[in-house]
């Protein structure tokens, strides 16, 4: 029995739409908020950032997304807000580490409170442990400091093949794709009618 070419070219391009909507879904199972700002880390600017006032309400650590919960005085000016890490872990059990909530107020001479809540993607903080200490997995307890008061939160973070890193995702696996596009490629240079048996 032999297939029609028409026929074939259905089946396949059935095949490629099948494999994108798998990568795809793939995809999204490691997507990330990309609201999040991520965390820097600098030395330098750790040290030099500014420190204006304001008070963390609440926080809490949802993979490795950090909401912050913060109120400060203002009205009329922009402020910015960045989590700034130092680079340096203390030796202890489990590794500690310093980040710095900066708030510059662009010297704002209001007074109004203000609400506001903060995304901080802590990747970019695991994937630097892991270049100096070569763990793939770890909790490190992070003291974040620059508010009227510091406050303390465990991250626990697993590297591998499948983290994310600048918000994209390593690893994706698209050889069924790129299969069905060959195929597709040399059915195409097939000039027959009939093209199996």
């Amino acid at each position: 029995m032999r297939i029609p070419c028409e026929k074939t070219t259905f089946l396949l391009l059935c095949m490629i739409m099948t494999n994108l909507i798998m990568v795809g879904g793939y995809k999204s199972t490691f997507s990330i908020n990309q609201d999040a700002t991520d965390i820097l880390l600098d030395n330098s600017l750790y040290q030099s950032a500014p420190r204006d006032s304001f008070t963390i309400m609440s926080l809490f650590l949802d993979g490795d997304i950090l909401t912050i919960n913060i109120t400060y005085g203002g009205g009329c000016e922009d402020h910015i807000f960045r989590l700034i890490g130092s680079n340096e872990y203390l030796a202890s059990s489990p590794a500690q580490t310093y980040v710095l909530l900066s708030h510059d107020a662009n010297n704002d001479s209001c007074e109004a409170l203000l609400w506001e809540t903060l995304e901080f993607n802590l990747v970019p903080l695991a994937w630097k442990y892991q270049e100096f200490h070569k763990a793939d997995s770890e909790t490190i307890r992070i003291h974040i400091i620059g508010g009227l008061e510091n406050v303390t939160i465990n991250y626990t973070f697993t590297l591998n093949e499948t983290t994310i890193t600048n918000n994209q995702i390593t690893n994706i696996e698209v050889w069924p794709f790129l299969l069905s596009l060959a195929f597709f490629g040399a059915l195409k240079r097939n000039s027959k009618k009939e093209c199996f048996a």
